[in-house]
């Protein structure tokens, strides 16, 4: 189902939404239907015949992604006091923007006081396509999650397939491991 077939049926589609999405927690399930991606290359820049200048997009099912919102907007607010002040990427209102502001400040605050400067920044290039997926869910439980919902987030990341997709044409699908 596209997004657009969702918002016009919205009235219809709620509330039997919301029987199949407090069930799928309730049970500690995500279902597989929902867990396939279509990877769709968007070029970025340089050379077309670089594989290294294309980013990779997974189109998901609507459903997916309004079950993922909706679980997100859940858990977002427990989690938020695990992380640190400093945390800048994924974080809602904060930016590699906010960052640099905070960073400059700190700088010429520093520079007026004739403090010594010194800095190490660090960029984790394609960190998030290289999760253990073991690792994460025991983080989700260490920081509190436990239950249906712990269930619900090994469903969630068990079981995913993803497909290439290039101008109609499909690659077979692979199981995706981390």
């Amino acid at each position: 189902f596209r997004q657009f077939f969702l918002k016009n049926t919205c009235d219809t589609l709620c509330y039997p939404l919301y029987i199949v999405f407090n069930k799928c927690l309730a049970c500690g399930v995500f279902p597989d239907v929902w867990k396939h991606a279509n990877i769709v290359p968007v070029h970025k820049s340089g050379s077309k015949h670089d594989v290294a200048t294309y980013r990779p997009i997974s189109i998901l099912s609507a459903f997916s992604k309004l079950f993922e919102r909706l679980i997100h907007n859940e858990v977002y607010p427990a989690i938020h006091s695990f992380l640190i002040n400093e945390q800048h990427g994924f974080v809602k209102d904060r930016s590699c923007v906010s960052n640099l502001l905070i960073f400059t400040s700190h700088l010429f605050e520093n520079i007026d006081d004739r403090q010594q400067i010194d800095t190490v920044y660090t960029d984790f290039q394609k960190a998030f396509d290289k999760i253990d997926h073991k690792l994460l869910l025991s983080k989700i439980a260490y920081n509190g999650i436990r239950g249906d919902l712990l269930r619900w987030f090994i469903s969630y990341i068990t079981n995913r397939t993803q497909k290439v997709v290039i101008d109609g044409f499909e690659s077979s699908s692979i199981q995706v491991t981390s």
